[in-house]
């Protein structure tokens, strides 16, 4: 299966501990690639079976698939 781009959510009980969060994310099989601490939130990729074991770690409130959008091309035709 491909992998897709994931977001972690961390619970408000474990927001000072983000860091803890995604060493356990990593042992779970997440590839992490950016963490946000302030805000709690863990960005990275994996395999979509990963979803419900992440779940499943310590301090994770929710996770997510991310999605990505493009917009077109700025263009005097086309309003943005």
């Amino acid at each position: 299966m491909a992998d897709i781009a994931l977001k972690v959510v961390v619970d408000e009980a474990h927001i000072g501990k983000t860091d803890m969060v995604s060493r356990s994310a990593v042992k779970a099989g997440m590839r992490v690639e950016s963490i946000v601490p302030e805000i709690g939130v863990i960005y990275g990729s994996g395999d979509e079976t990963l979803l419900a074991s992440l779940a499943k770690v310590e301090g994770v409130q929710k996770v997510d698939k991310e999605t990505s959008f493009c917009l077109p091309p700025c263009s005097e035709k086309v309003p943005q």
